[in-house]
């Protein structure tokens, strides 16, 4: 009676002839032994495989990780020194405006001033003579 074994190509029949049956199942065992191992092998390969993947992708997370750190401590300094050129903005704008009513205040006295001016010379010019002590 033909003994058959699944193969790739499908069932494979041996014919035992004279081969007595404790050595087919002895074959059958040390083949399906060797096969487990095989396959053992093959997942250890994979889980090595893994492993290192795994670490790559690890240390490029660590990586980035970093790398987003060092952007948003980069990001914090800018915006502190973004809101402190902000403040200095605000505070020389206040300052232009306050010279600039000073400005205007100065121009408001140079005006009066002038006029007074004027106004003193059309009396002064009222006098035909000098007047003593006052020089001109």
């Amino acid at each position: 009676m033909p003994v058959y074994l699944q193969g790739k190509g499908g069932n494979i029949a041996l014919k035992t002839g004279g081969v007595p049956q404790s050595q087919i199942n002895d074959l059958l065992k040390n083949q399906r032994e060797q096969l487990e191992a095989e396959h053992q092998e093959d997942i250890n390969d994979i889980n090595k495989a893994h492993e290192a993947e795994v670490n790559t992708l690890n240390t490029e997370i660590s990586g980035l990780n970093t790398e987003i750190d060092n952007l948003e401590a980069t990001n914090t300094a800018l915006s502190t020194e973004n809101d402190n050129l902000e403040a200095q903005v605000t505070e020389l704008n206040a300052t232009k405006d306050t010279l600039n009513a000073e400005i205007g205040t100065l121009n408001t006295t140079i005006d009066n001033l002038e006029a007074e001016v004027e106004e003193l010379q059309a009396i002064v010019d009222e006098y035909p003579e000098p007047v003593e002590g006052v020089e001109f």
